[in-house]
């Protein structure tokens, strides 16, 4: 059985391309001291450079970035049997991948740790109600999971399919009980440090 860990990193944002980018290039250094042997593929568009250190897989952005990155997963899928997805601004701690010895799932994903507000139509929600799970850490096996979010993302606005929306139609294809799903704590598996040496315990660390 096939397992791999993707990313999906393009310049979409001129102005934040040399931190992301950075981000990113640091990120594959990370997995490969931590994980090694294990295949990375970086997920991008046409037009992005490739990340050293990684295969590329290019998936044409011709949709908002939230619902392309969707996209990206679903692509991403096809080339591993167990896909570890991850983000750019991510970094493991110790190798993780065992929890895809429990074969009892189709996605596992981690709980959200800290909570915000976002507005929808004029209201304020906590994204806590909203999206509950992050997408920092996120185990899959599962390509038609990404199909069904991806379109979902789709029928979402356009503030949503720019952001936010992929965390949100992941909750809402969650909801309708047609996958497996495994949660993951947050604070082990997602952690948001609030200083450099809150991470002690924990397995990632997103910032």
């Amino acid at each position: 059985m096939s397992r791999i860990i993707a990313f999906a990193y393009a310049d979409a944002i001129p102005r934040l391309t040399p931190i992301y980018r950075g981000l990113a290039e640091d990120l594959v250094t990370n997995v490969k001291a931590v994980m090694p042997g294990v295949p990375i593929v970086h997920v991008t568009d046409e037009k992005t450079h490739p990340i050293p250190g990684a295969e590329v897989l290019r998936v044409e952005r011709n949709v908002p970035l939230m619902t392309w990155h969707m996209l990206c997963h679903q692509r991403a899928q096809a080339l591993g049997d167990e896909v570890l997805f991850t983000e750019p601004d991510v970094r493991f701690r110790t190798e993780i991948l065992h929890v895809f010895d429990d074969q009892d799932f189709d996605i596992a994903v981690t709980e959200r740790e800290v909570d915000s507000t976002w507005n929808i139509d004029g209201q304020k929600v906590m994204l806590s109600e909203i999206a509950p799970y992050t997408l920092g850490t996120t185990f899959s096996r599962s390509a038609k999971f990404w199909e069904d979010v991806t379109a979902h993302c789709a029928t979402l606005g356009m503030p949503e399919q720019h952001w936010i929306g992929d965390m949100l139609s992941m909750w809402a294809v969650m909801q309708t009980g047609r996958y497996k799903v495994k949660v993951m704590p947050g604070q082990i598996y997602n952690h948001i440090p609030c200083s450099r040496e809150d991470c002690c315990e924990v397995k990632v660390v997103h910032y």
